[in-house]
């Protein structure tokens, strides 16, 4: 199946909806969406949901057949694969994308995709009584970078595993 990630560059929801709705409206062979689930990522969901001109494609399969699901992933969720290494959902993310990244060519990349994926900074955290990898907050990646790490959020939505999202909410 096609994964495409929704990004959060956009501060204004509606706006940020509108523009995930023409990239579903141009690409009809798109099948899946994968948001962030905190922030911005459930407003434009439901922005999508609500619009005349998308509602349609959640509620089955249309004339043509298209029917596709939003996942919307958390971020500080509960790990999918292994929970003996990360702390939670984003740190498995990233790690997975480090090892996709080894088989993959991305052509014309954004600008901050490589600092996004190799300036976010982990530390080993005690959680239930095991030593785990655990990425660094937002924030603090925000703080020393001066921006969030949007594209890298974007990418590790698209390239991580489906079995990463097995027990994620789908809307379909």
């Amino acid at each position: 199946s096609l994964k495409t990630p929704v990004g959060s560059r956009f501060t204004n929801t509606d706006l940020q909806a509108k523009r995930v709705e023409a990239f579903l409206l141009a690409r009809p062979e798109v099948q899946q969406v994968f948001g962030n689930g905190g922030g911005f990522g459930g407003g434009v969901r439901d922005r999508i949901e609500e619009d005349p001109d998308t509602r349609g494609l959640f509620d089955g399969p249309t004339e043509e057949g298209w029917r596709f699901s939003i996942v919307m992933v958390n971020f500080g969720g509960t790990v999918g694969i292994d929970k003996k290494k990360y702390a939670d959902r984003a740190t498995e993310m990233y790690a997975e994308a480090a090892e996709s990244l080894r088989g993959l060519r991305v052509d014309d990349p954004p600008a901050e995709l490589e600092g996004d994926l190799c300036s976010r900074r982990y530390e080993w955290v005690n959680h239930k009584g095991k030593e785990v990898k655990k990425i660094e907050p937002k924030d603090r990646f925000r703080g020393r970078e001066g921006r969030s790490p949007d594209d890298g959020d974007g990418f590790v939505l698209a390239v991580a595993p489906d079995t990463i999202f097995n027990q994620e909410w789908h809307w379909a």
